[in-house]
C-alpha cells in the first residue's frame, strides 16, 4: 500500500524539504498553535491526521500533514525541523537498516554507521527503544547548496528508525547550523511517541 525507503522522488523531496523547508516554511503552512507568547514552554499533545502516530510538541511549530507515499507529517520551528514518517515494508527490520544507511550516506562529513548491512544477522539497537519498539539511530550532517537568493547552509540530522510489525517509523531531527543543537523538542517527540491505529 505504501512505499519504504526506496519510494523515489517524493522520499528525496521530503528528505531534502528538511533544510530547504526551514528556511522557506515560513510563507505558508498550517500554525499548531497561535499563542506566541508562551512559545518557550507550551506543549500539545498532537495526534496526526492520518492516525499514523501521536506525540507532544511545541505548540507554536507549524505543521505540514500532506500526504505523498507515507503516512505521517512534518514540524516547523524557528531553525528546527522534525519529520515523523511511516514506511510499510514485508521485512520491516531489514528495511529500517536499509533506510539508516542510505540516511547515513547522505552526510557530507565522516560520521560511524551504527548499523550492519540488513543480512542474516541482524544488528542490536544501538538505543532506547521508542514506545517499546525497537529503535536505531544515527547522526549526520548535510549541505544546501546557495539557491534563489538563499545562501548555502549546513544541517545538523539526527534519523531514529522506529521497527513495527508491518513497517517501520522514520524520526528525522534537523537544525541549522551553527546555531547549537539543544534537541529538546525532538527528546519530548521521542519520550511521548506512539504510534497510531493507521499502523497497529
Amino acid at each position: 500500500m505504501r512505499v519504504h525507503w526506496a519510494s523515489g522522488f517524493s522520499f528525496w523531496f521530503r528528505a531534502a524539504c528538511g533544510g530547504i523547508c526551514l528556511l522557506v516554511f515560513g510563507l505558508g503552512g498550517t500554525a499548531v498553535a497561535a499563542d506566541k507568547a508562551a512559545e518557550s514552554d507550551t506543549l500539545i499533545d498532537y495526534t496526526a491526521a492520518d492516525n499514523s502516530f501521536s506525540a507532544r510538541l511545541p505548540g507554536y511549530w507549524k505543521v505540514d500533514e500532506k500526504r505523498y507515499e507515507s503516512l505521517g507529517a512534518s514540524f516547523f520551528g524557528p531553525s528546527d525541523y522534525i519529520g515523523v514518517f511511516y514506511y510499510r515494508a514485508k521485512d520491516a527490520a531489514e528495511a529500517a537498516q536499509r533506510h539508516l544507511l542510505s540516511q547515513a550516506m547522505r552526510s557530507t562529513t565522516p560520521v560511524p554507521i551504527p548499523v550492519m548491512p540488513p543480512g542474516k544477522d541482524k544488528p542490536k539497537p544501538n538505543r532506547a527503544a521508542v514506545a517499546g519498539h525497537q529503535a536505531w539511530e544515527t547522526s549526520i550532517v548535510t549541505s544546501m547548496p546557495a539557491m534563489h537568493n538563499i545562501p548555502a547552509q549546513q544541517y545538523q540530522e539526527r534519523i531514529v528508525v522506529v521497527v513495527m510489525k508491518d513497517g517501520y517509523f522514520s524520526l528525522k531531527a534537523s537544525c541549522r547550523l551553527p546555531e547549537p543543537c539543544t534537541w529538546v523538542a525532538f527528546e519530548t517527540l521521542l519520550a511521548s511517541f506512539r504510534p497510531g491505529s493507521a499502523v497497529k
